[in-house]
C-alpha cells in the first residue's frame, strides 16, 4: 500500500482456491471511493463531491 497508516487490505468471498496468490486491485483515480450496499446514498454521493473538490 502506499499509505504508511495502511498495513494491509482484506476481502471477504464465498470463493476457495487450493493456493493463495498475490493479486492488484485497482479502484481507479486518486479518489477512489467504496459503497457499501447499506450505506446512505444521498451522504455517500454528497461525501464523495465534496471529496472530489477538495
Amino acid at each position: 500500500m502506499g499509505h504508511p497508516n495502511v498495513a494491509a487490505v482484506g476481502l471477504i468471498g464465498s470463493v476457495s482456491a487450493d493456493t493463495i496468490k498475490r493479486c492488484l486491485l485497482e479502484l481507479g483515480g486518486s479518489k477512489a471511493i467504496v459503497i457499501y450496499p447499506d450505506a446512505n446514498i444521498d451522504r455517500t454521493v454528497d461525501g464523495a463531491v465534496r471529496g472530489i473538490n477538495e
